[in-house]
């Protein structure tokens, strides 16, 4: 999975929403628990890949760098 590290050093995913028939961008916080990032260049997609889309544009937009997880 494709994660994103935003300009405050969060990182930033897409995850299913609640109804599992959604995807959306999210922030992990500190405590592992998400955080729907609300923007208009993220809506509620019906696909992963929709999401995910999204959130390369937006991250590219943002020049937020790619997230590579420590030992990999």
């Amino acid at each position: 999975m494709i994660s994103y590290v935003d300009n405050k050093g969060n990182i930033v995913k897409v995850s299913k929403g609640i109804s599992d028939s959604e995807w959306m961008s999210c922030c992990v916080k500190k405590t592992g628990s998400l955080k729907r990032i609300k923007s208009k260049y993220l809506p509620l997609r019906s696909t992963k890949r929709e999401a995910l889309q999204d959130l390369t544009l937006y991250a590219s937009k943002k020049k937020w760098r790619r997230y590579i997880p420590d030992g990999k």
